[in-house]
């Protein structure tokens, strides 16, 4: 007998993100829930507002027009929407016992508020520490001397910035001369500091800071995304693929997320990467869960999450 749940769900955040200057005061998403027998699988679906490529109502839309045909026998293809896509693929490889229980749970935290109580709980973490730093939100000047501050305090810290394409070149080249050349190597990557992604190439060349690909992954004509349906994302067999050939040409792929709650983001990049690629998540506690629940890695007795239909649940 086969069962299936979706739910909806809405998270208030603490503080306010900004995505492609949009203010994000609440995160939403689904949760699919598939149950054969006594195995059962959970997914995520949660499309980010101004990079998804379908909204939330579509990826509703086509999660229950699958959920009902899986729960009525068939095998239906996965969606084309990629949030949704993946989502569904999760469900299915933890349905089927294909996810690995071990895997790397950390998180690597959103460096943000008061400076004193920020450098205290660095120092205090475990192990490697690892941060991330959003910048191209103010001055550039500022952002460097902030990030060289970070790293001269903390000399075992490794640091991720995303710039999200603000910067010009000159401007990209105002933060490097703020940053000690002999601190560099300790930023793990800087995702997308210009506007291009020649002029990133370029300030990554002249500078030696790493540099990572962003929303470039989502660009049609990206070398991994050269394939039937445009832009990188979708099922576990995509993203399996484009970890293979970023690994072919040397580079090291990332998984990244700010607000997941069931830790399947954390699984599937360890049967990804077993080898270790480091893809530690944002830290949730920035955050407000809003009486969000979390029991065994998946959502319980939440205020917040509802199912979606009644024809979704049988």
């Amino acid at each position: 007998m086969r069962v299936s749940q979706v739910y909806r769900w809405q998270i208030p955040m603490d503080a306010g993100v900004v995505l492609r200057e949009r203010r994000l005061k609440t995160r939403d998403g689904l949760f699919i829930r598939l149950q054969e027998g006594e195995r059962e699988g959970w997914g995520e679906i949660s499309p980010l507002p101004g990079f998804s490529v379908e909204t939330l109502e579509e990826a509703q839309m086509a999660l229950l027009a699958w959920a009902q045909a899986w729960r009525d026998g068939a095998e239906p293809p996965l969606p084309t929407q990629p949030s949704v896509a993946f989502g569904i693929s999760c469900a299915q490889a933890e349905l089927g016992g294909e996810l690995p229980q071990a895997a790397d749970y950390r998180a690597a935290p959103l460096c943000s508020g008061d400076p004193d109580e920020l450098f205290a709980r660095l120092a205090a973490m475990p192990g490697e520490k690892v941060a991330k730093v959003k910048v191209g939100l103010w001055e550039a000047v500022r952002d460097g001397m902030v990030v060289n501050l970070l790293l001269e305090a903390i000399p075992d810290l490794q640091l991720r910035l995303d710039a999200n394409r603000a910067w010009t070149p000159l401007k990209a080249q105002q933060f490097a001369k703020y940053v000690n050349p002999a601190y560099r190597q300790r930023i793990a990557f800087l995702e997308e500091p210009c506007k291009t992604r020649e002029d990133s190439r370029a300030f990554s060349r002249e500078t030696g800071i790493a540099i990572a690909w962003d929303e470039s992954l989502r660009e049609a004509e990206f070398p991994l995304c050269r394939r039937a349906g445009g832009a990188c994302g979708g099922d576990q067999t995509d993203a399996n693929r484009q970890f293979a050939e970023g690994a072919a040409t040397g580079r090291r792929g990332a998984c990244a997320g700010v607000e997941r709650s069931d830790q399947l983001v954390d699984r599937v990049q360890s049967r990804l990467n077993p080898a270790g690629a480091d893809c530690r998540l944002a830290d949730a506690a920035d955050y407000s869960w809003a009486g969000y629940a979390v029991a065994d890695g998946r959502p319980a007795g939440t205020a917040v999450a509802r199912k979606c239909a009644a024809g979704a649940q049988h």
